[in-house]
């Protein structure tokens, strides 16, 4: 099949991540589409990629439309047959593209990624930032293994929930097929977050597999390094300034939109308690965080509209 390839990249005042990125981008085969979406920037981000990057194509937009509009009018200019997401602070291995792409030899996969790796502790070891994302028990997708140090215990290919968003390679056909009733790929309203857990949920409704090689596809720190402690206080400090944070409310937004969107019945009779319990324990931090509460506002308000992009499991909109 056509292996054709644009890695598309998403920034937001990422100059700092930037270069690390794009270093490597710049030994990519001439034949890889390079694509550079900015929201707005206020820093230097633009004027990093035209002069690291000449070639790639750059579009600058007027405000921050947020990871999914911004993607989705990448997605609009893509003339190759598979596309790559490609964070501003991931630095990818190169040695991995052939490998990637091969697996879109395979008829029915739609997306796929390797491994993704933070970074190395302090002891040398490898930490693992991704090797797919799965479902959790209350329908949360997480990153498989993230955190872990790396021993080889995610060294076999296996269908995934979703690939993650910050380096995710797609097949464009697969993309066109799950479009919503809106003709958009990634849902625009959850602006960030989650929505390529979302995705990968209505791939799979529509047939299409999701799938995770053992193979490093890069380093992605996100965060890595940060220090935690053990301490009740501070882990309480570090609890409150979690569900202040502006990623958090999108995350819990987003994730009951899409439960609503894309959950079976039997998927709801299975998950019901777990989902049920972290609704719960939102509810109780909203108790001491008053504006987690008015978040439920905005939840509940959203509701019609995401109810009407609801698919069957088909791949068809109910």
């Amino acid at each position: 099949m056509d292996q054709s390839l644009t890695v598309q990249i998403v920034g937001w005042n990422s100059a700092a991540a930037l270069p690390a990125a794009l270093d490597r981008l710049k030994l990519c085969p001439k034949e890889i589409i390079i694509r550079y979406i900015d929201n707005n920037s206020a820093d230097r981000s633009v004027e990093t990629v035209k002069k690291m990057l000449p070639a790639a194509q750059v579009i600058e937009l007027d405000r921050n439309t947020g990871f999914a509009a911004a993607h989705n009018l990448g997605f609009k200019h893509c003339t190759t047959s598979l596309v790559m997401l490609h964070n501003p602070d991931l630095v990818l291995d190169l040695d991995s593209l052939p490998q990637l792409t091969g697996v879109f030899e395979e008829a029915r996969v739609g997306a796929v990624q390797g491994k993704i790796l933070k970074g190395r502790n302090s002891q040398g070891k490898d930490i693992i930032d991704s090797t797919g994302v799965v479902m959790t028990l209350a329908l949360n997708g997480a990153d498989r293994g993230e955190g872990e140090i790396d021993v080889r215990q995610y060294n076999q290919s296996i269908e995934v929930a979703a690939v993650t968003g910050a380096a995710g390679c797609y097949r464009m056909a697969a993309l066109h097929n799950i479009r919503d009733i809106n003709g958009q790929i990634f849902d625009e309203d959850f602006f960030a977050y989650k929505e390529d857990v979302d995705l990968g949920w209505r791939l799979r409704h529509a047939g299409w597999v999701c799938k995770y090689i053992p193979v490093l596809q890069g380093i992605h720190p996100r965060g890595f390094g940060q220090k935690r402690t053990d301490s009740l206080p501070e882990k309480m400090v570090y609890l409150v300034v979690k569900v202040t944070d502006q990623r958090t409310r999108y995350s819990l937004r987003n994730w009951i939109w899409m439960i609503l969107k894309n959950s079976s019945v039997k998927d709801a009779l299975k998950h019901e308690l777990f989902v049920d319990m972290r609704i719960f324990g939102f509810v109780l931090l909203g108790t001491v965080y008053w504006p987690l509460l008015g978040l439920w506002i905005e939840i509940i308000k959203g509701v019609p509209k995401i109810m009407r992009k609801r698919v069957d499991q088909t791949g068809g909109r109910q």
